[in-house]
C-alpha cells in the first residue's frame, strides 16, 4: 500500500525553494558583514559612531588624510580626461607603466605625495618623470 502525502507536490517544492533562497540571502548578508563589519545609524559613518562592530580592527587615523587624498587624486585624474575613465587609464598606464589599474594607482600615489601625503601604498614616486606627470594631472592637464 502506498502512503498518502500530507502536502501537495507544489507546496513541498515551494518549501525547498524558500530554503534555497533564504540560504542565499543569509550567505550574501554574511559577505556584506565580512566586507563592512561595522553598522551605522547615520550616513556619515564616522569612526567610533557605529552601533554594532563585528571586527576588532580600527581605522588608522594617522593615514586617513593620505588615503583620502589618494582617492581624490583618482577623481582629479579622470576629470582631466573629461570623465573618460578608459582614456585616463590608458594614458596613466603609458606614462606610469603597468597594465590594468597599475598606472592609475601609481599616478594617484604620486599626485597624493604632491598634495602633502606622507604614506603611499604603490610607489614612493622618486622618478622625476613620474612626479612631473603627476604635477600635470594635479594642475588639471592631460598627460603628453
Amino acid at each position: 500500500m502506498v502512503p498518502t502525502l500530507d502536502f501537495p507536490v507544489w507546496l513541498r517544492v515551494e518549501h525547498w525553494l524558500n530554503v534555497l533562497f533564504l540560504t542565499l540571502l543569509i550567505r550574501s548578508g554574511h559577505e556584506i558583514l565580512a566586507s563592512y563589519p561595522k553598522l551605522y545609524w547615520r550616513n556619515d559613518s564616522r569612526p567610533g559612531t557605529e552601533w554594532a562592530r563585528f571586527t576588532r580592527k580600527t581605522m588608522p587615523t594617522d593615514k586617513l588624510y593620505d588615503v583620502a587624498v589618494h582617492e581624490w587624486s583618482h577623481e582629479l585624474s579622470v576629470l582631466d580626461y573629461g570623465g573618460d575613465v578608459a582614456a585616463a587609464t590608458r594614458a596613466m598606464n603609458a606614462t606610469f607603466g603597468g597594465s590594468g589599474l597599475t598606472g592609475p594607482e601609481r599616478a594617484a600615489d604620486c599626485m597624493s605625495i604632491l598634495q602633502g601625503a606622507t604614506w603611499t601604498h604603490y610607489t614612493t614616486c622618486t622618478n622625476p618623470a613620474w612626479r612631473a606627470s603627476a604635477a600635470r594631472l594635479v594642475a588639471g592637464k592631460t598627460l603628453p
